[in-house]
């Protein structure tokens, strides 16, 4: 991956609340550019033992 493709990490100093909401929405895009273009059959297999699956954690 391009450096220029990468997701800028939050840069927010506003306070513990406005960090915690910049870090969350950097993980919200992060995982949406990773699941860009995967099938349904890849978005609903499971890779670890408690059984989620990527398409669980965009649903979540």
């Amino acid at each position: 991956m391009l450096e220029s493709q990468r997701e800028p990490t939050p840069r927010e100093d506003s306070g513990e609340l406005e960090t915690a909401l910049a870090f969350l929405t950097f993980a919200r895009h992060c995982l949406l550019k990773k699941v860009d273009g995967l099938n349904e059959q890849q978005l609903r297999r499971s890779l670890v033992v408690s059984d989620t699956t990527l398409l669980g954690l965009v649903q979540h």
